[in-house]
Order: structure tokens, then C-alpha cells, then sequence
């Protein structure tokens, strides 16, 4: 029953195509606009936008990465109307198919007659015609995004390591963070106790306070390590990816991005080959983000403590 179905639907899919505009964008130059890492805490600071002051300052850096998400954002949308518009032959198609009516039928016939149902119906449906001759430009870049779904499938312990790695560095930022917590709980506790009237006793004020800000020198210390190990780690992600996938682009380029394509079939697959190359951006803007709200958070908290002096 599986089989019959999925046949049905590849005829369907076998629709003659139309004029459609596609998403005539170079994706690969919007790689080199990805903010990259702040190259330290201060830098991050300088990417966020602030409100109030001292212990009451908030901070955030949504308009600073704004620009580089909402052309991601754009490029998605336009890829996803233009997919949807490829598709409405195949959904107007399957519109005039009653699926309970197709399995009542299904149900008493052999393989053979299954197979041969199946072909009356598509001929029933007018969608007897041939996918169309590609020119030989569409069939390269249609084979490079083919290649490219190979590449990724070989390649994935290669992104699993590259991946491990990534997530090892941010781990051992926030256990050095943990550990400055730590030794700060520590010292806290030997800390004298003052006499505070009818407020009782309690820890040094002055002390205290030192200890605060010593500990938030370690904080910023330690996120700076972190950011000054980084960018080596992203710009090789980078080179790897717009190595990886500047073939594709090219090649989209000179079908102008699917337009040449004489088939949907074929206009649809180098759209889904199209919208692959916005992946590596996402995460490499992720990745930039989390570095520099993670360091606007540290300058933060120092900003409120250096305000409690």
C-alpha cells in the first residue's frame, strides 16, 4: 500500500511547469556579513543597547544582530511562497483524490492491478506528460545539489566532532564561571563579622565588597579567555562552510536560481537546494549572539557591583 502510494504521488509531482519568479539572491556573500565574535567583554558591551544604570541596568544586543536575522528571515519567507507556489499543480491534483475511495479499491486488488489503477488515474488526471529535457546547466546544478546532500550524509562524524568541539569550549567557560563562583562562596564565609547595632551582626561591608569586585575580575578574565579562543574556532567554520557551499551558488547563479528549469520538479529541488545554504548562517550568527550576550551579561553584573561601592 506504501509503495502504490508513494508511486501516485511521484506522478503527480510529474507536472508541467509554469513561469514562476524565484528568489534570485547570492546567499554565500551574506557569510561574510555575519557579526562575528566580539574580540572581548568590552567589545561585546559596545554591540548592546542599555537602559537604566547601576544594579538596574539592562542590556541587550537584538538590534545589533537585527540586520543579518531579519535577511535570513526575508530570503526564508521568499523561498517558502515560491515553494508553496510550485507545489499548488501537485495540491490541486491531490485535491480531486478521495483517499478512502483510493483504499477501498486498493484494498481488493493484486500488485499488478495496483500498478496499472495507478496509471489509469494519472492518465484520468491529465498528468500523463514527461518531465521536460533540462538544459544542461540546470542538470549541473541540479547534480551539485545532489552532491551536496551526498557531502553532508559522508560528513556527518565530521559535523559531530566540529559540533563536540564547540560545545566543549562554551562548557569550559561556564565551568571556570562555576568555579569562580565557588571560591567566592568560599572566601565569603571567612570574611569577619561586623557589629551592626539592631541590625545584628553580619559579613565586613568593605570586604565584601572587594571580594565582589576581585570575583568579577575573575568573571571577566575568564570570559575574555573564552573569546579570545573563539574566533579561530568560528572563522574556520566559515571558511569551511562557504567553501562547502559556494559550488551550489554558482551554479544556482547561472540557471538564474531555477528560473531555466523547464520542470517544477526540477525548480523545486534547487529551491530546497537554495534555502540549505541559509543554515550555516543561522548558526553561525547563534554562535556569535550567545559569545557576545554572555559577555554583555558579565560586563553587566561588574557594572552593578562596581555601583554598590
Amino acid at each position: 500500500m506504501t509503495r502504490i502510494v508513494s508511486f501516485l504521488l511521484f506522478l503527480l509531482l510529474s507536472v508541467p511547469s509554469y513561469s514562476q519568479e524565484m528568489v534570485k539572491v547570492n546567499i554565500i556573500e551574506l557569510y561574510d556579513k555575519v557579526p562575528g565574535p566580539p574580540a572581548d567583554v568590552k567589545a561585546a558591551f559596545a554591540r548592546a543597547e542599555c537602559t537604566g544604570e547601576g544594579v538596574m541596568l539592562n542590556c541587550n544586543t537584538e538590534k545589533f544582530f537585527k540586520p543579518t536575522e531579519q535577511k535570513v528571515d526575508e530570503i526564508t519567507e521568499r523561498i517558502s511562497k515560491v515553494g508553496k507556489v510550485l507545489a499548488q499543480p501537485t495540491v490541486d491534483a491531490m485535491k480531486k483524490v478521495d483517499p478512502e475511495e483510493v483504499k477501498r479499491k486498493l484494498a481488493s486488488m493484486s500488485p499488478a492491478e495496483k500498478v496499472k489503477y495507478a496509471m489509469e488515474m494519472n492518465k484520468q488526471m491529465g498528468f500523463t506528460k514527461a518531465l521536460a529535457p533540462e538544459p544542461a546547466a540546470v542538470n549541473a546544478a541540479l547534480e551539485e545539489y545532489q552532491n551536496l546532500n551526498q557531502q553532508l550524509a559522508a560528513d556527518v562524524q565530521n559535523i559531530m566532532e566540529i559540533t563536540k568541539k564547540k560545545v566543549a569550549l562554551r562548557e569550559q567557560r561556564d565551568k571556570k564561571h562555576q568555579e569562580i563562583g565557588e571560591w567566592e562562596g568560599a572566601e565569603a564565609k571567612k570574611i569577619p563579622l561586623v557589629d551592626g547595632g539592631e541590625a545584628g551582626r553580619f559579613p565586613d561591608p568593605k570586604l565584601s565588597h572587594a571580594l565582589r569586585v576581585k570575583a568579577m575580575e575573575k568573571h571577566i578574565a575568564a570570559e575574555n579567555e573564552f573569546l579570545k579562543a573563539l574566533p579561530k574556532q568560528w572563522n574556520d567554520q566559515l571558511k569551511s562552510e562557504k567553501a562547502r557551499y559556494s559550488p551550489l551558488q554558482q551554479k544556482l547563479a547561472a540557471v538564474h536560481y531555477g528560473e531555466d528549469a523547464k520542470n517544477n520538479e526540477t525548480k523545486s529541488k534547487l529551491l530546497t537546494g537554495q534555502s540549505m545554504l541559509l543554515g550555516p548562517i543561522i548558526e553561525l550568527v547563534d554562535v556569535s549572539k550567545e559569545a557576545t550576550d554572555s559577555a554583555v551579561n558579565w560586563w553587566r553584573q561588574k557594572v552593578a557591583v562596581d555601583a554598590q561601592e
